[in-house]
């Protein structure tokens, strides 16, 4: 028997976990953007700039902290989803 795999890439995961955010906004770690919304992207932040400058090219920024629990619910959520479509999930 052949399986087939299928591997999902959530790179936005972090700020999609806070959903619905107020826009600009970005997910902040450890003092620094992990990853910001597209608002917050055309006016410059990217990702490892730190708080201050975040808030210097977008003062009006939400800055969020990255949340692991809301992230692993959201992931828990999908693997459910995913388990409607397939017999095994690994997360």
């Amino acid at each position: 028997m052949t399986h087939l795999w299928l591997a999902l890439h959530l790179p936005r995961l972090p700020l999609e976990a806070h959903a619905p955010w107020p826009s600009p906004s970005a997910v902040v770690e450890y003092g620094r953007v992990l990853i910001g919304d597209e608002a917050a992207w055309r006016a410059g932040v990217e990702r490892g700039i730190g708080v201050a400058a975040a808030r210097a090219l977008s003062p009006g920024i939400a800055l969020l902290a990255r949340d692991l629990q809301r992230e692993d619910t959201a992931m828990r959520t999908l693997a459910c989803w995913a388990g409607s479509l397939a017999p095994r999930v690994v997360v």
